[in-house]
């Protein structure tokens, strides 16, 4: 049992009286934390705002128009690349949270995170606190995103969540997060390693985004863009054979996909041919870590996995699935976004709300999974969603999709640019891990200590 004993006086923010406020954890950070020479948040900036209250989802535009940040676009320190565009018009009517390449961002609801604004302007949902730092603070941005990952930052945004149907980030509470002042030097070199863990995080971008050009230049689809009927034609037999009657299932866009494939020169098969689907399940432990990944846990940027750490007895009922090093999993429940990655470790467990299949033919498994995430396969999944508040697709509509039956030597190119990729990728995340253990080795030792670490460590990705 874990309990703390405190004074009236000794209570916190907007008079905060909750048992959860006071968890032993939190009082032994705030010790820390107070300990060392420090600022906070409400003296550091000049804007600590929550975005954008009232946009509906018709606004949001694909290329032209504002980056509009949303709460599944933030990352470990740096932003995802996912994110919609808003009208210029929206922009222009909340410019107080319009921010611009160094400001940051903030989870405001479901769970505490912070990144770094590393695109050179945005705007941000309801859901996000906007943050512009002062032009004569005394930490710099990048320094911040990473002190506010690291567990001293975490911490102590996880204590001023509040509510109890959905959670939120208290501004008023939130804003007296405590920040370790120490010196440019220091933070100087936390920068620089942000900033070459945003170009890997961008090199393995691009790749991704080459390969899917090279398999969809080789369909004839480069460039392709979805055209959505309001009428068309269809014979009864159609919904017959196919068990459906909505009209969105018998779109003549997911015809002209398929039909693609079918008539590609070099043939055609289904996933369900070349691929075996992983059923493996396995026992529960209550008192075992576990590596879980949830549909959440895929970033739809690029596929990287970013399992959450749970005890056994907090697995939820959908943890089924032993996932195995290169197994592929593909997200059954909203596809079109494209929750779609490549294991890369043997010690995860995964939800059913996946389809996990693994390579045993001639059609390799990053062709597979480039080729899923492209848009007119995204598109084409549409095709089999059923239900209303919560579409899904079977793992049988999975394993029916059609693919192509490409060549060895546009299969060998596709491999090496995506190994590539997530090497960039896995670099990425280690230099930024480097970065958040060294601001947490200059908070328990010494900022001499730190930095002589973080240069021995980074070595390896020099």
């Amino acid at each position: 049992m874990q309990y703390s004993v405190l004074n009236i006086k000794e209570t916190v923010g907007d008079f905060r009286i909750d048992a959860e406020a006071y968890l032993p954890k939190y009082l032994k950070n705030e010790a820390i934390l107070g300990k060392k020479e420090h600022t906070t948040l409400r003296k550091e900036v000049k804007v600590f705002a929550k975005g954008i209250f009232d946009i509906k989802a018709e606004c949001y535009l694909e290329k032209e128009g504002i980056p509009f940040i949303r709460i599944g676009d933030l990352g470990d320190v740096l932003l995802n690349d996912s994110y919609v565009r808003i009208p210029e018009l929206e922009n222009k009517k909340n410019k107080r949270t319009f921010l611009k390449k160094g400001d940051l961002v903030i989870s405001k609801t479901a769970y505490a995170a912070a990144s770094l604004v590393s695109i050179d302007f945005c705007n941000v949902s309801q859901d996000i606190i906007a943050i512009k730092l002062k032009d004569n603070s005394v930490v710099n941005s990048h320094y911040l995103a990473v002190f506010l990952n690291c567990s001293y930052g975490l911490l102590q945004m996880q204590r001023w969540f509040s509510g109890n149907i959905q959670s939120h980030l208290n501004l008023n509470d939130s804003s007296t997060i405590k920040i370790p002042i120490f010196n440019d030097s220091f933070q100087i070199l936390v920068e620089k390693y942000v900033e070459q863990a945003l170009a890997l995080k961008r090199k393995s971008a691009d790749l991704y985004f080459n390969a899917e050009k090279i398999l969809l230049s080789e369909l004839g689809l480069l460039g392709w863009k979805p055209k959505h009927q309001l009428s068309f034609v269809k014979n009864f037999s159609d919904t017959k054979s196919a068990d459906r009657i909505d009209a969105e299932h018998f779109q003549p866009v997911y015809d002209e996909v398929e039909n693609t494939v079918k008539y590609y020169k070099n043939g055609w098969d289904v996933i369900g041919n070349k691929f075996k689907q992983n059923k493996k399940g396995f026992k529960k432990e209550s008192s075992k870590i576990y590596n879980y990944v949830e549909i959440g846990c895929v970033r739809v940027s690029d596929g990287a996995i970013e399992p959450l750490s749970l005890n056994g007895y907090e697995l939820p009922a959908n943890a089924k699935i032993k996932l195995d090093k290169n197994d592929v999993i593909v997200s059954k429940v909203r596809p079109y976004r494209g929750a779609i990655g490549i294991v890369e470790s043997d010690d995860l467990v995964g939800s059913a709300a996946f389809t996990v299949l693994r390579e045993f033919s001639d059609i390799n498994k990053e062709t597979l999974a480039g080729l899923l995430r492209t848009k007119p396969y995204l598109e084409y999944s549409l095709k089999f969603n059923s239900g209303t508040s919560y579409p899904t697709i079977n793992d049988s509509d999975i394993l029916n999709f059609p693919i192509p039956m490409f060549p060895s030597t546009i299969q060998d190119t596709i491999k090496q640019q995506i190994r590539i990729a997530a090497e960039a990728q896995h670099n990425s995340k280690a230099l930024l891990k480097i970065a958040k253990t060294g601001v947490e080795m200059a908070i328990e030792k010494s900022e001499e200590v730190a930095l002589q670490w973080i240069n021995q460590e980074v070595k390896s990705y020099a």
